[in-house]
């Protein structure tokens, strides 16, 4: 977190001779859970593998606990 400004946080994250990938991941979700999915560069978002159902099962983790979730259904393993 030795940037305060999104974009630049994860262009170092990702931009060192270490393990990039994993750092990124890290950053990007230290990121979101900070500051909201609407500080996260655009651009950026539309690369992450996989984000629709990453999108998904956020909104899923944050609803109403009292609601039905059929977990085993929507998630199989």
């Amino acid at each position: 977190m030795a940037e305060p400004d999104p974009r630049e946080a994860l262009l170092l994250a990702v931009n060192h001779s270490g393990d990039s990938d994993s750092t990124g991941a890290v950053c990007g979700n230290i990121l979101g859970a900070r500051y909201g999915l609407r500080a996260l560069p655009a651009d950026c978002l539309d690369a992450v593998e996989g984000r629709p159902t990453i999108v998904e099962l956020t909104f899923d983790l944050m609803a109403d606990p009292a609601l039905p979730n059929n977990w085993a259904d929507r998630y199989p393993s």
